[in-house]
């Protein structure tokens, strides 16, 4: 994918830069990156992903704008208060770079969400403050083989890591469980500089720049940095033989247990609504970003109210999900499968070129 004027004269202090340049530049462009968490990590590293020209972002948080979340989350401000944090981040950051595309999914993750949401990224930006969102994160991703970039904040202490780079360690390589429900401590509980998160964020984004442009980077290293003290240091660590999550015995036992697949091609999706039995079509979209083909009779069931109305739905039919990137489409067709329902997602969404070509977008 060529680079326009515009954008060559965007970024062309960057591609001064070895490995950058033209190319690094161009797979920043086609890089697909999600960022799960849009907290005092994900705002500053999705504002510089966006402002580098990573191509597609989505974004990924079920939360809202609190007013003690502003002295950190630096997308928001006042007039924010209440409204969604993805759809807030999403439109500061549209305005920001009107070069790239952000999607986003209102939803929490957890281990029936990650598997489904993770599919067909570059890149996992963990930017969570849950641990049992990490690990379900982590899971997914050495599953499916896509690295992780891990940032976390206690106090004025930060680290970042490269989890499952070309064959790297995991999460669970360092720590095999998530600490103990009365071992847990948010910020809420310990407190948190928007300084120190913005560290580490901004180092979320530089690791996931280099993981994009295959520069060096924290592969089988921890980053700890004590900003108190104003030291760093890094610790290396290796992938664990016996570890639960990726070695080779569980990869074969998660890939044996795998739900069926959960994406149709538009091509084969075009045959079958031609055909005696066409699918079930369902518009996962938001009622506000929702502009059902006029080529095709669907059905809108938003993504936040799916499970609530999916009773509604013909199990003894297949269900096409559709949506415009085919991110939330793929969550909501694991979510159907999950329910016994025969269900699948719209490879790369109604914008899709391919989509588009077969009009199954107007």
């Amino acid at each position: 994918m060529d680079l326009t004027k515009t954008e060559l004269l965007r970024y062309d202090r960057q591609m001064l830069l070895d490995p950058i340049g033209a190319h690094g530049q161009q797979r920043l462009k086609t890089s697909k990156v999600l960022i799960a968490g849009m907290g005092g990590l994900g705002c500053p590293a999705a504002l510089y992903l966006a402002s580098a020209g990573v191509g597609h972002l989505t974004l990924v948080d079920y939360d809202r704008v609190e007013m003690s979340n502003l002295h950190r989350q630096i997308l928001f401000t006042d007039s924010d208060i209440s409204s969604p944090k993805v759809l807030t981040a999403a439109k500061r950051l549209r305005r920001i770079n009107p070069h790239i595309h952000v999607d986003t999914a209102e939803l929490r993750i957890d281990a029936a969400t990650a598997s489904g949401l993770i599919s067909n990224f570059d890149v996992v930006l963990d930017a969570t403050d849950d641990p049992l969102a990490r690990y379900a994160l982590n899971d997914a991703c050495v599953a499916t083989g896509i690295p992780v970039v891990y940032g976390s904040v206690y106090g004025f202490e930060g680290r970042v890591a490269v989890f499952g780079s070309d064959g790297g360690g995991c999460l669970r390589c360092l720590w095999p469980e998530p600490p103990q429900e009365d071992l847990r401590c948010d910020c809420s509980q310990a407190g948190t500089l928007g300084a120190i998160t913005g560290i580490i964020g901004s180092y979320q984004a530089l690791e996931t720049i280099k993981v994009l442009t295959q520069a060096n980077h924290l592969k089988n290293r921890l980053l700890i940095i004590d900003a108190l003290g104003a030291i760093s240091r890094t610790m290396s660590f290796s992938r664990n033989p016996s570890c639960d999550a990726c070695s080779a015995q569980n990869l074969s036992e998660r890939a044996a247990s795998r739900l069926p697949t959960l994406e149709i091609a538009p091509e084969i999706l075009a045959t079958l609504l031609d055909s005696a039995t066409p699918p079930i079509l369902v518009d996962v979209r938001e009622t506000i970003e929702s502009q059902a083909p006029a080529a095709l009779a669907i059905r809108h069931l938003p993504l936040s109210q799916l499970t609530r109305w999916s009773a509604d739905l013909d199990k003894t039919t297949r269900i096409i999900t559709v949506c415009d990137s085919g991110v939330k489409s793929r969550w909501a067709a694991r979510a159907l499968q999950e329910l016994g329902f025969d269900a699948k997602s719209l490879n790369g969404g109604l914008d899709s070129p391919l989509a588009i070509s077969l009009h199954l977008k107007k």
